[in-house]
């Protein structure tokens, strides 16, 4: 089977845990109904990882719903209005530490992200259509990469620097 990309319009009118549980299933990630809570749909990303897509009630946060089981790392929660999205992942730190300590990287992306018209989208598409089924690593090399992000704020800065500067520089003294 072809792997299908993610389109601003399935993030747009993700209204259910189903739903975006079907825009991952298109990346190749594999439903497991048997595992998971009542609030929870889990999709299997590899052999022995997991992504657990998770429903916060009314007055929960996404960092409630840090993983914390060896084989599901990630968790993606949705607020219970389903317009905000935040991916946990659990990971193991070494620095200085001889057993490691364990962090959780977050990222966040609203639906309104993607129903106006601005550049940002295409960074979390690009990040979320880079997961697929057998590439764990995705997750922790391209999900949370930043290289992006600093570099259109390092072009932008420039933009308005050089622009700052011709002003500056008609200014008579």
């Amino acid at each position: 089977m072809a792997l299908q990309q993610i389109t601003a319009t399935h993030i747009a009118s993700w209204d259910s845990l189903q739903d975006i549980a079907d825009s991952f299933e298109k990346r190749g990630l594999k439903p497991r109904p048997n595992l998971g809570e009542d609030n929870e749909l889990v999709l299997q990303l590899a052999d022995d990882e997991f992504v657990v897509l998770v429903n916060a009630g009314p007055g929960e946060s996404a960092t409630e719903f840090k993983p914390d089981n060896r084989s599901r790392h990630t968790n993606l929660v949705a607020t219970k209005d389903f317009n905000e999205f935040t991916f946990l992942t659990r990971t193991r730190s070494w620095e200085g530490q001889q057993h490691g300590r364990i962090k959780h990287q977050k990222i966040s992306f609203t639906k309104e992200q993607f129903t106006r018209d601005s550049g940002e989208k295409n960074t979390v598409l690009k990040k979320l259509n880079s997961i697929e089924y057998g590439s764990p690593a995705a997750i922790y090399d391209t999900l949370y990469d930043t290289q992006q992000v600093v570099k259109e704020f390092y072009e932008e800065f420039e933009d308005l620097r050089t622009d700052l500067v011709q002003e500056v520089s008609g200014i008579p003294r």
